[in-house]
C-alpha cells in the first residue's frame, strides 16, 4: 500500500503535480485572469500578471507579500505600471498560492489554515510555514507536513 503521509512519486506525480497546478490557478485568478490552465502554465515564463495576487492580498498583509513574493519597492512599482511578475516572483507567488489553497482544504477552515501558516513551528525550527514557499524544496516540506496532517499521522 502507498504511503499516504507524502505527495505522490512514480505516475502519481503527474497527476500531483495538476492538482497543484489547479490549486494555485484557482487561488491566482483561474478563469477570470487566464481563461484556463493551459493559459496559466504557459503564463509562469513570461510571468502572471500583477493582478493574479489580488486573492493573495486578501489573506497576506503587503508585508508578508513583500517578503514571500517580491521587494516592497518592486511591488509598488509593479502595480502602478501593472507589469506582470518575473518568472522567479511568479513561481514564488504559485507556491504560496498552493500551500494556502491546500492547507485551506486540510484544514477545512480558511481562519486556521491561515493561522497555521502563519504560526512558528518547532519542527521548522521556529520557522512559519509559510516562509519556507521561498524554495521549491521548503514548499515540498510543508506540503508534507500538510499531507500528515490530512491522514492524522503526527507532524
Amino acid at each position: 500500500m502507498a504511503d499516504q503521509s507524502s505527495p505522490p512519486t512514480g505516475t502519481g506525480a503527474g497527476l500531483h503535480r495538476r492538482r497543484r497546478t489547479r490549486l494555485a490557478f484557482q487561488k491566482l485568478g483561474g478563469k477570470r485572469l487566464f481563461g484556463s490552465e493551459a493559459n496559466f502554465v504557459r503564463a509562469l515564463p513570461a510571468g502572471v500578471p500583477f493582478e493574479a495576487l489580488s486573492e493573495l492580498q486578501k489573506i497576506f498583509s503587503a508585508e508578508e507579500l513583500d517578503e514571500l513574493v517580491m521587494p516592497g519597492r518592486t511591488s509598488s512599482q509593479r502595480g502602478s505600471k501593472n507589469q506582470p511578475l518575473s518568472e522567479q516572483e511568479s513561481e514564488r507567488a504559485v507556491r504560496v498560492a498552493f500551500l494556502t489553497s491546500f492547507a485551506e482544504e486540510v484544514f477545512a477552515d480558511d481562519e486556521r489554515a491561515h493561522f497555521w501558516l502563519r504560526t512558528p513551528a518547532a519542527v521548522l525550527r521556529g520557522r512559519r510555514p509559510i516562509d519556507l514557499s521561498e524554495s521549491e524544496e521548503g514548499a515540498e516540506l510543508v506540503e508534507q507536513m500538510l499531507y500528515r496532517i490530512a491522514h492524522g499521522i503526527s507532524a
